[in-house]
C-alpha cells in the first residue's frame, strides 16, 4: 500500500480515536449543561447509543469490507458518520434530537473501524500483525490527543469544548475526502490471502480468539469502569495521580503497540493473545492488593496490546470469513464495554466496591484458560 495512502487511513484512525474521547468525555455534559437534560440515564446514552451501533452492525460492516475495493468506499463513509456525529452536537436543539441524530449518524461511523483494519491488514498473518500494529497505534495517539486538547479547553469552559467539536465535524469530512481520494485498495481484491484454501491446511476458527477478547475486555471494563473512584475515593489516591496515571496507560499502550508492530509480526496469534490474558490477570491481581501504588502500576500494564493484536491476527486468518471475523472481534469489544460497566457498577453497589478488582481477577482467569488453548 502506497505510504500516501497509509497516511491518509493513519488521519482517520487518529481523528475518529479524538472524536470518541469528545463522545464520552464531553457530549454527556453537554446534554446536561447546554441542553438542559436533567437525567443521568439519558445523559449516558451519548455514549452507549455509538457502542449499541458497533456492537449490533461491525459483523455486517466486516463482511461488506472483505470485498474487493469495499474499504475504499467504506472508510469515507465511517469517517463521515463520525463528522455526523460532531455536527449532531453542534446543531441540536434538544437532547431528544441530539440522541436521535446521534443514533443515526453511528449507523455509518461503525463502518470505519473494519474497514480500515481490513484495508491495511492484507496478505499473511505476520503482514497483517505488523499492520494492525500500526492501526492501534494511530488509535492510541489519537487517545492521548484527544485527552490533551479536550483538557486544554476547560480553561475556556463549555465555549472553549463546544468550539473543538466545531473544528473536528469538518477535519472529519477532510478526512473522508483524504481517504477517498488517496486510498488504493490492494491488488487482489479485500479480503486477506487464503495459505489454507491452496495448501490444504485448515483455517484457524477465529470463534475462540473472539470469546476470549471479549472475556478479556468484559473484565477489563468490569473494572475500569469504576477505576477511578477505587483510586481516589476507596483508597484515597489524588485525581491528580489519577489523570497521570491514566495518561501514562495510554502512552504505554502507544509504545506496546510500537513494540508489538516489530516483535510481535513473528509470533502465532493464540501464544500472543495467552500472553496478554496472563498480562491481564497479573493487572488484577495487583490491582487487588489494595493499596495505591498497586492499583496505580496495575493500570499501567498494558496487556490489552497483545490481546487486540493477537485475537484481530487471528481474525485476519479466517479466509473468506474475514470480513465477518474482524467485525465480530469489534462487536465483542463493543458488547463487553457496554456490560462491563453496568456489571461494574452494580457489583460496586451491592458487594463493594473492593470485590470488583477480586471478581475481575477471577473471570481472567478463565480468560486465562480458554487463551492457553488457543496456543499454536
Amino acid at each position: 500500500m502506497a505510504a500516501v495512502s497509509q497516511a491518509a487511513i493513519a488521519a482517520g484512525v487518529v481523528l475518529r480515536a479524538v472524536a470518541d474521547v469528545v463522545l464520552y468525555g464531553y457530549v454527556p455534559v453537554h446534554l446536561m449543561s447546554v441542553l438542559g437534560e436533567g437525567r443521568y440515564r439519558v445523559a449516558v446514552l451519548a455514549a452507549a447509543l455509538p457502542a449499541a451501533c458497533r456492537v449490533v452492525l461491525a459483523p455486517l460492516w466486516g463482511r461488506s469490507a472483505a470485498r474487493p475495493m469495499a474499504p475504499r468506499h467504506l472508510m469515507p463513509l465511517g469517517l463521515t458518520g463520525y463528522a455526523g456525529l460532531m455536527f449532531a452536537v453542534t446543531t441540536a436543539r434538544t437532547g431528544g434530537e441530539l440522541l436521535a441524530w446521534m443514533a443515526l449518524a453511528s449507523l455509518v461511523a461503525s463502518s470505519f473501524n473494519p474497514a480500515s483494519k481490513l484495508a491495511l491488514a492484507q496478505g499473511s498473518p505476520r503482514v497483517a500483525a505488523h499492520a494492525l500494529s500500526r492501526w492501534f497505534q494511530w488509535e492510541a495517539l489519537g487517545y492521548v490527543l484527544g485527552g490533551v486538547i479536550l483538557g486544554r479547553s476547560q480553561p475556556w469552559g463549555m465555549g472553549g469544548t463546544f468550539s473543538l467539536v466545531q473544528v473536528l465535524g469538518p477535519l472529519l469530512v477532510v478526512a473522508a475526502a483524504a481517504v477517498a481520494i488517496l486510498h488504493k485498495a490492494a491488488k487482489g481484491g479485500g479480503a486477506p490471502a487464503e495459505p489454507g484454501r491452496r495448501s490444504g491446511v485448515s483455517q484457524p476458527s477465529w470463534l475462540p480468539a473472539a470469546w476470549v477478547l471479549y472475556g478479556a475486555s468484559l473484565a477489563w471494563e468490569f473494572f475500569g469502569s469504576v477505576y477511578v473512584l477505587y483510586l481516589t475515593q476507596h483508597l484515597g489516591a489524588s485525581m491528580d495521580l489519577y489523570g497521570a496515571t491514566v495518561t501514562s496507560a495510554t502512552v504505554l499502550s502507544w509504545l506496546a503497540y510500537r513494540v508489538m508492530e516489530r516483535w510481535g509480526a513473528g509470533k502465532s496469534p493464540g501464544r500472543v493473545i495467552s500472553w496478554g490474558a496472563g498480562a491481564l490477570l497479573g493487572l488484577m491481581l495487583m490491582a487487588s492488593s489494595g493499596t495505591v501504588a498497586g492499583a496505580a502500576v496495575a493500570y499501567l500494564i498494558p496487556a490489552s496490546a497483545l490481546l487486540r493484536v493477537g485475537a484481530y491476527t487471528q481474525a485476519m486468518g479466517a479466509g473468506r470469513a474475514v470480513g465477518t471475523a474482524v467485525g465480530g472481534m469489534e462487536a465483542a469489544e463493543g458488547l463487553a464495554a457496554i456490560l462491563g460497566a453496568v456489571l461494574g457498577g452494580i457489583t460496586a453497589d451491592m458487594l463493594g466496591i473492593e470485590s470488583v478488582p477480586r471478581l475481575a481477577a477471577l473471570l481472567t482467569l478463565l480468560v486465562l484458560a480458554g487463551a492457553l488453548r488457543l496456543r499454536a
